[in-house]
């Protein structure tokens, strides 16, 4: 869990770094199409995605190993109960393998046991809210899908329903363009092909997905910086 967790922290730092890269491109390519930004968000949702990475010095971000396990146990002084008291400070820090795997077996022979280091304690927390998370989603999906299948059937693949309030695109394979209801012909016509043009783009599968890292990478506020700007992007 702990190996994960870092892994997931090392990605999130070298991802967030690329939002900020991607941030000044787009204020620098205003005005080009929509779709070059959502390009450009695509490099951060892969360096989320891919678990690996070339290092370079010519590269933009030259590292990616920010946290190590290695780092963090360095640092963290453990107590073990009856044996700590026993061995001086600058023994204890400075015992090779031997001594620590004995005070180990003392402490378990006297019942105590290593207490949770803080990467582990953070790895609980970032599952905790990743669950929260995709509760969230699931919840949602439903919610929403509740809300269409009372939706009645206007034309090809285009549904309205009293309880829908806004247009939007449902689905991943076979999407829907959902659509309020008593909607004039005139308005119904721009949204439709509004909505296509999103379907057109795949705008209906980098919103989920966008929303999906997240849930992975909830504790990065760049990240939800990034999706915002993603959502305002595919608009």
């Amino acid at each position: 869990m702990t190996d994960l967790f870092l892994d997931i922290v090392n990605r999130s730092i070298t991802a967030g770094i690329l939002v900020l890269l991607v941030f000044l491109l787009r204020l620098l390519f205003a005005k080009a199409p929509r779709w070059i930004h959502v390009l450009l968000w695509s490099m951060v949702a892969l360096r989320l995605i891919c678990p690996f990475s070339i290092e370079s010095t010519n590269s933009l971000i030259p590292r990616t190993d920010w946290i190590g396990e290695e780092k963090i146990y360095s640092e963290e002084i453990y107590d073990f109960s009856g044996t700590a008291d026993s061995i001086g400070s600058e023994e204890f820090l400075s015992a090779d393998e031997e001594t620590v795997a004995e005070s180990l077996s003392i402490g378990e022979m006297t019942g105590t046991s290593e207490p949770c280091s803080t990467v582990e304690i953070f790895s609980r927390i970032w599952l905790a809210g990743t669950a929260v998370m995709l509760i969230y989603l699931i919840v949602s999906y439903f919610r929403v899908f509740r809300y269409i299948r009372s939706a009645e059937f206007f034309c090809e693949n285009v549904y309205s329903g009293e309880k829908i309030t806004s247009p939007f695109v449902f689905g991943w394979i076979k999407p829907r363009i959902c659509l309020p209801e008593n909607m004039d012909a005139v308005t119904m016509s721009y949204v439709i092909a509004h909505e296509e043009a999103h379907i057109r783009r795949r705008d209906h599968w980098w919103k989920p997905l966008g929303f999906l890292l997240l849930t992975v990478h909830w504790f990065n506020p760049v990240l939800w910086l990034a999706y915002i700007l993603l959502c305002r992007d595919i608009e």
